[in-house]
């Protein structure tokens, strides 16, 4: 699924609900520079396989919220710059994840990030 909508700069919805990701390595660079996209619904993601989400959302300056919480990072080696880009992102829900997911996507691109929603499960 690398790079399937990057640069898609007028996309500013989509519907991959019915997305079968079970089998997808890599989301690198998914979604890069849609900068119009304002959401996303990607809860029903299967990502228990995926090893990067490097870029995935990177560039996509009028996305303002995003709920990550479904998202199985277990075997995610790669997070690089997935949210750079992203100016007006003021909410992530990562209520689902474990620590060490947050720790990865929580750096200087996040500035604007205004609420998460933590939960974290024992």
């Amino acid at each position: 699924m690398n790079y399937m909508f990057s640069g898609c700069s007028n996309l500013n919805s989509i519907d991959v609900s019915k997305f079968n990701t079970i089998y997808v390595k890599s989301m690198d660079s998914m979604f890069y520079k849609c900068s119009n996209l304002t959401s996303i619904d990607v809860s029903k993601f299967n990502t228990q396989n995926v090893k990067s989400m490097a870029y995935m959302f990177n560039g996509c300056s009028n996305l303002t919220s995003i709920d990550l919480s479904k998202f199985n990072t277990q075997n995610v080696s790669s997070m690089n710059y997935m949210f750079d880009g992203c100016s007006n992102l003021t909410s992530i829900d990562v209520s689902e994840l474990n620590i060490n997911f947050f720790k990865k996507i929580v750096n200087e691109n996040l500035l604007n990030i205004k609420m998460i929603i933590l939960c974290f499960k024992k």
